[in-house]
């Protein structure tokens, strides 16, 4: 063979593998390029749980609220069950053990945090994956176990009681709002001026609150027996102290405003909605409820008087107890599933709906309050008369203790700190009161045993 013959030969196996390998590359890269593309055109499905939030539409609301989030995520298809409240206990508590339909995401209760944090495989742990630092403190002790590391939840908005009143009836009975609803002392020292105070014509009751027949039973009791130095369970939350002095005291000062006529018996037989309507109509100068009344008070609607005028309404923090001002948080929390497949996309939801933007257009939209810190600074915060009100009680604000049996024992207040407003619509006895306390404390610490 002549020797440019074999030279060529040579020259040309030595290509070979170099073009076979560039052609296989560009096949493979062809078939991931495809892959990409398929994997991007693919629709991811989200799940998500909510609750009614104080909305006609809480589906759209949260819809709105992730609408960044979806427009930077195309491939997301976010499906969001709303459950009633009355049933998302149980459906959560089967998801979480595996006995139920699975949601990626779901919103709890502030209250619920303790026990789902301890079913398996439960909740994900997502300590890391945002700064608590940039949260209301007192949202903090919601997201996880008492006592524990492991953080389960981020604060969503916050759940808090204020002191509405009427501008008017204050005028007529001289009463200061800016100081008069400070302390407990000079709070029924104003009851008593504005008691059949007559506006227009009408008489109103000095304050209504909800009875037995509402679903807030021990948070409305909650801001008393802190004020006095009382509370629920001792600090390692092993034992009851309801029926310690101080939160006998609380209790008592509390269920005295029926006895002294200054609160409502017709209020205490509705529930927190109804009050809301009648406190709307003009029946109380006072009531205290959740911040969501703000934006219902700002409106014009068929539970309003003819001659109805938002401004006539004022709000301020709860009134100092002797131990000082403490103000009941609950509210709602944002959670992952151990169980989701889309953890990564689940965080970024999250984050989404805790962020800024968000979080002022949900108080806006539902009215409770933001637990980010910063969205205090929004306008739509700060310059309001009746909202930024909010941003000062947000100091004093406690939760109840985050512990896996809270459920079972805030099921026992629900009846049984009920049944206190029967002893006191009845036959008002301090000493049956106490007796009833004791009682309920007891079948706390059989739950605490357990």
């Amino acid at each position: 063979m002549p020797k440019k013959v074999v030279l060529y030969v040579l020259i040309l196996c030595m290509f070979i593998p170099l073009i076979s390998c560039k052609f296989n590359n560009k096949a493979k890269n062809a078939t991931n390029n495809t892959s990409d593309i398929e994997k991007k055109s693919e629709k991811t499905n989200l799940e998500m749980w909510i609750m009614p939030n104080d909305s006609q539409n809480s589906e759209k609301d949260v819809r709105i609220l992730a609408k960044q989030f979806l427009k930077e995520n195309p491939n997301v298809k976010l499906n969001i069950t709303v459950l009633d409240w009355g049933i998302a206990f149980k459906k959560i508590s089967d998801a979480l053990t595996d006995s139920g339909e699975k949601p990626d995401i779901t919103q709890m209760g502030t209250t619920w945090v303790g026990m789902m944090a301890s079913l398996k495989p439960g909740l994900m742990d997502i300590g890391g994956k945002y700064n608590p630092k940039d949260f209301v403190e007192g949202s903090l002790a919601t997201t996880k176990i008492l006592g524990k590391d492991r953080i389960v939840a981020i604060p969503w908005f916050i759940d808090t009681r204020l002191l509405y009143y009427r501008k008017d009836a204050c005028r007529i009975a001289n009463v200061d709002p800016k100081t008069d609803f400070n302390t407990w002392d000079s709070f029924k020292e104003a009851l008593k001026k504005l008691n059949n105070v007559e506006v227009d014509g009408v008489k109103m009751s000095a304050f209504g609150m909800a009875g037995k027949n509402d679903w807030n039973v021990p948070h409305n009791f909650s801001w008393w027996i802190w004020g006095a130095g009382g509370d629920f369970l001792s600090k390692d939350a092993k034992k009851s102290v309801l029926d310690q002095p101080e939160a006998l005291k609380g209790i008592e000062y509390y269920t005295q405003l029926v006895k002294d006529g200054l609160l409502s018996k017709e209020a205490l037989m509705k529930n927190s909605v109804d009050v809301g309507v009648m406190f709307k109509k003009g029946k109380f100068a006072t009531t205290i409820t959740d911040a969501s009344q703000i934006n219902v008070l700002k409106v014009k609607d068929k539970d309003s008087p003819k001659d109805y005028n938002p401004n006539n309404f004022g709000v301020t923090m709860i009134p100092k107890g002797p131990a000082g001002r403490v103000a009941f948080f609950g509210g709602s929390v944002l959670s992952v599933l151990e169980s989701s497949k889309n953890k990564e996309l689940s965080i970024e939801l999250l984050k989404q709906l805790s962020s800024k933007e968000a979080q002022v257009r949900c108080t806006k939209q539902i009215g409770h309050l933001p637990a980010l810190k910063a969205a205090y600074d929004d306008p739509s915060i700060k310059d309001d008369s009746m909202k930024s009100v909010m941003k000062e009680q947000i100091k004093y604000g406690k939760s109840y203790p985050s512990i896996p049996q809270w459920g079972t024992i805030e099921a026992i207040l629900m009846k049984e700190m009920g049944e206190l407003w029967d002893i006191t619509l009845s036959d008002y006895d301090v000493n049956k009161i106490e007796n009833k306390v004791k009682l309920i404390s007891k079948n706390v610490d059989k739950v605490l045993k357990q």
